[in-house]
């Protein structure tokens, strides 16, 4: 049976503390028979906040580690770092890695909902990973989420007008039920600092770097942390409710006979393709290119008459819904007039 221990880093205030750390894990690692691969090691000198080259090794065990150049970089539990966090290329990277899995899930054949759930437990993570580490800015949060709805835009999952409130809504209250990156963010920010600040009282360790970080890391543990990215869920339905051509949906099934479990029903029950999912929610959002909404909301000065293409009786509604009487009430269905 083989036993690994990955990724110890090892702290010292001189070289010949070092060289006394290293005989220990030596000592540890020949006692229970696992060598130490020395060519993924590395180490770096640091004298008052620049790299320096300093040759250490432990010459009873022969333990020789490479040095670190100016410049060079290393991965530490998936971070790349050296004196400090290249936060800009780790950023690249985590957008690079977010984009390829986000075009490996559109490409499958999964229906609406399981398309939402792959992207929140197997893209998201991938930038989730970071917070707390890497310092992302609002701007570039609302970029990911930008690059999800892009994408899935691409794919035909979404209607590039549709709602972007709904998307991050739950799907029991009618919303597509993705991840909203921001408030993760602000969430994974607030729970580190609660545990860092719960550690101060127990560890000197941990009082010592909250002192210290002074904006240094994106916790800034010594300064108040100011929540930006987090919106309520009755928030966002408010914001949903007030919009002059998505809210009229929302208008509609806040009607007294108008049962909104039932309506939101083929949200969580049913396995539709995402694409059809897509379609139904842009029929429900009013985006859907009829004459009215080309000729009123477009307001294309070329545009044909407003009226049915298909029966030329009436106005070709930007809302197509239809009512169905069930269980004492009725909910709504979007169809195609």
């Amino acid at each position: 049976m083989r036993r690994d221990m990955d990724d110890l880093k090892l702290y010292a205030s001189n070289s010949k503390h070092l060289d006394k750390l290293l005989r220990c894990v030596e000592t540890f690692s020949n006692d229970i028979k696992m060598p130490i691969g020395l060519d993924k090691c590395r180490k770096i000198t640091i004298v008052k906040g620049k790299v320096v080259s300093r040759h250490v090794t432990a010459e009873s065990s022969g333990l020789d580690i490479a040095e670190m150049e100016a410049g060079e970089v290393y991965k530490y539990l998936g971070v790349m770092q050296s004196s400090s966090i290249n936060t800009m290329q780790m950023r690249k990277k985590l957008i690079a890695e977010f984009k390829r899995r986000l075009h490996a899930i559109c490409k499958t054949q999964l229906n609406g909902k399981n398309q939402i759930h792959a992207i929140n437990s197997f893209v998201v993570p991938v930038v989730s990973y970071s917070f707390g580490i890497v310092k992302w800015s609002s701007t570039e949060i609302e970029n990911l989420q930008r690059i999800i709805r892009t994408i899935m835009t691409k794919y035909k999952s979404r209607h590039p007008k549709s709602s972007v409130v709904r998307m991050m809504l739950p799907r029991k209250a009618g919303g597509r039920g993705q991840i909203d990156v921001g408030a993760l963010h602000d969430k994974l920010i607030l729970n580190i600092r609660a545990y860092f600040q719960h550690k101060c009282s127990q560890s000197e360790l941990h009082k010592a770097a909250s002192a210290a970080d002074d904006n240094y890391t994106p916790l800034r543990m010594n300064q108040p942390y100011e929540i930006k990215n987090t919106t309520t869920i009755d928030e966002k339905i408010q914001r949903w409710s007030e919009m002059a051509i998505h809210g009229v949906y929302r208008k509609d099934l806040l009607s007294p006979h108008v049962d909104q479990k039932l309506s939101h029903l083929w949200l969580t029950n049913r396995s539709i393709f995402a694409e059809t999912e897509g379609t139904i929610f842009a029929i429900q959002d009013g985006v859907i290119p009829t004459r009215n909404y080309i000729k009123y909301v477009m307001r294309d000065p070329n545009a044909a008459a407003d009226r049915c293409r298909r029966c030329n009786s009436r106005t070709e509604p930007m809302f197509s819904t239809a009512w169905k009487f069930h269980s004492g009430s009725y909910i709504q269905i979007p169809t195609a007039h």
